[in-house]
């Protein structure tokens, strides 16, 4: 039966955020390392607006096409399904952490990479690289247009799996993929760079500016975008706190990590 108070009309059935979302949004708001932090973003749908920037809410997201928010854990992304534009230009030095499923085929978490009519390439990609192994790679652009890169093994992950992952960019140059696992604790595999380049394309989220590569769907639940290298320390917490306060608040895991 419908309710009236007071010319107010409410729907017979209420469908509002319970008290568990409310304090997800709250958590998404207590990152434990804030300095250089530019974009903070929650992709669980409709608890947390996706565009919504915890570390900057009047630069959000800028949704391109139609993210798919099937999935209650995440938003599935793509260049043809649907993607974010965060508006931020990648810096000298940068960090990226995210929650992202293990895809079934290479696909992009944040990037600002393109390959022109030439084949001439520049930009920055964190991706999920599927072929015979499940990869974590980190293009870093090195010129105008080169790039140098670092991969790193997860296998331990079966596909459809939820990981916390990341890359630093550092000044040194030098360029690291970082990932945990349910046994292992954060830690990464580290290329030095020639030199450190960037361009003026802002950072993507699920997709890069190239349609004819790395166009497969990708599962993120969460970003975080820093203008700077966090360092060992700092990325070993975020990364943490990602897998054993958000992602269980989340409901994307059970428990915290037992070690």
């Amino acid at each position: 039966m419908t309710v009236k108070l007071k010319g107010i009309v409410l729907p017979p059935t209420l469908n509002y955020p319970k008290l568990d979302d409310f304090k997800l949004f709250d958590i998404m708001a207590q990152v434990p390392v804030t300095a250089g932090l530019v974009g903070s973003y929650f992709f669980r749908f409709p608890q947390c607006r996706p565009t919504y920037n915890f570390a900057n809410p009047s630069l959000p997201l800028i949704q391109h096409l139609s993210p798919d928010y099937s999935d209650s854990k995440c938003s599935i992304l793509s260049v043809n399904r649907g993607y974010y534009d965060t508006q931020i230009v990648p810096s000298t030095s940068q960090t990226i952490v995210a929650i992202a499923k293990v895809p079934s085929a290479t696909g992009v978490i944040a990037s600002n990479y393109f390959k022109d009519s030439g084949g001439s390439i520049s930009g920055d990609s964190l991706m999920e690289i599927i072929s015979t192994v499940k990869q974590l790679r980190y293009y870093a652009q090195t010129g105008a247009s080169s790039i140098t890169s670092v991969t790193r093994d997860i296998s331990a992950f079966n596909t459809g799996d939820f990981g916390v992952l990341g890359g630093i960019i550092s000044s040194t140059p030098a360029v690291g993929a970082w990932s945990m696992s349910e046994s292992l604790p954060p830690d990464a595999t580290i290329a030095t760079l020639p030199a450190r380049a960037i361009n003026s394309r802002t950072l993507l989220i699920g997709a890069s500016y190239d349609t004819s590569e790395f166009i497969n769907d990708i599962g993120i639940s969460a970003v975080l975008i820093y203008n700077n290298d966090i360092g060992r320390t700092n990325i070993t917490t975020v990364m943490n706190w990602l897998r054993n306060v958000v992602g269980v608040e989340a409901g994307i895991w059970s428990a915290p990590k037992s070690s």
